[in-house]
């Protein structure tokens, strides 16, 4: 009979702690008794391995009045990931790198480098929560850029729309909609006719979609999204995709890869995970251009919009900046990334 009951409050324990935390999270703004009540079922399929004592070990410093969770903290509103300190050589040697590159080309460079959320939410982190100097970093790059290359300030223009659904809420990428606004003051910089939001036709697919930073908390259901595609009135649906990676070689119709809509990798939506190569080529554009993409999942997130500019799209990942890259070609350079992808590889 103790055995059993042994086992039964084994069996308990995460739903006891869940109310705990969800009684504690609501003087912290962080969540609703409801919605940690809702989360049990999940865990205990899961009971034995790791992700139910993950939501347990959350749920129990969110009770103690906690709400950092590794370097993920728990915001009114959001999940964010609070950006590591950065080595102070990490600017320098970007700005050396992208100057390289300009002189090796004759085609025109943009650089636009995406602020972290944490930058932009800023107010729902406590004073205790200390920040790396991110802006000023992006100010300094900016400054450090030569002639032939132009920056974008994704700052300002995220900054005053940051009560627009422009970030996930559990992963660290911009939504469509961030990408829109962001796709926008890039095309203005780069001399191309942004495109007006009503000349898409926006799928919304709303689902708990929950990302990287969930998965890392155990934490943040409450946070349902939608993924947003914005599909051209010509092109996306024509768009023919090759993915090179790891000396393997997959085609694709169209820029969305709707697998992905219900995995934690959800932003790979829009072209897939990163991959050493992908080409996006639209047979029905004539523009004569073709554009060399150098980024992260936030670059493939705006190709959506980009694609209308183009007849071919060569998209390369954030660390080809640390190698040699063939130019030959292509009209124009953009290179969009996040802060802390850029100033990681240039650690």
């Amino acid at each position: 009979m103790l055995k059993r009951r042994l086992v039964v409050l084994v069996l308990l324990l995460p739903l006891l702690v869940g109310v705990g935390s969800g009684i504690a999270s609501v003087s912290l703004g962080a969540a609703t008794p409801s919605e940690l009540l809702a989360e049990p079922s999940s865990a205990f399929i899961s009971l034995g391995e790791l992700p139910v004592w993950q939501w347990t070990a959350t749920r129990l410093k969110l009770a103690a009045g906690q709400r950092q969770i590794g370097d993920v903290y728990v915001g009114k509103n959001r999940l964010l990931r609070v950006p590591q300190p950065v080595d102070g050589g990490a600017i320098p040697a970007a700005g050396r790198k992208i100057t390289s590159l300009s002189a090796s080309t004759g085609a025109p460079i943009t650089v636009a480098v995406l602020p972290d959320a944490a930058l932009l939410y800023e107010s729902e982190l406590p004073a205790s929560v200390s920040l790396p100097p991110e802006r000023q970093l992006l100010e300094q790059l900016s400054a450090s850029l030569p002639a032939g290359v132009s920056g974008v300030d994704l700052y300002t223009t995220l900054g005053d729309l940051r009560e627009e659904n422009i970030f996930y809420r559990t992963d660290e990428c911009w939504t469509s909609l961030g990408a829109y606004y962001g796709y926008a003051a890039i095309a203005r910089q780069m001399g191309l006719p942004a495109a007006q939001k009503e000349d898409f036709t926006i799928r919304y697919i709303e689902h708990e979609a929950l990302g990287g930073l969930y998965q890392n908390t155990r934490y943040g259901k409450r946070f349902s999204e939608s993924v947003d595609l914005y599909r051209p009135s010509q092109g996306a649906a024509d768009a023919e995709v090759t993915v090179q990676n790891g000396g393997k070689t997959a085609a694709y119709g169209g820029i969305y890869r709707t697998e992905y809509l219900k995995t934690p990798d959800f932003p790979a939506v829009f072209l897939g995970p990163e991959a050493e190569r992908i080409t996006v080529r639209v047979p029905a554009n004539t523009t004569g251009r073709r554009l060399l993409l150098i980024g992260d999942q936030n670059a493939h997130i705006a190709v959506q919009f980009l694609i209308r500019h183009y007849d071919e799209i060569t998209v390369l990942p954030t660390s080809a900046l640390t190698g040699e890259i063939d130019t030959a070609g292509y009209q124009q350079i953009l290179i969009l990334t996040g802060c802390s992808k850029l100033l990681n590889i240039f650690q």
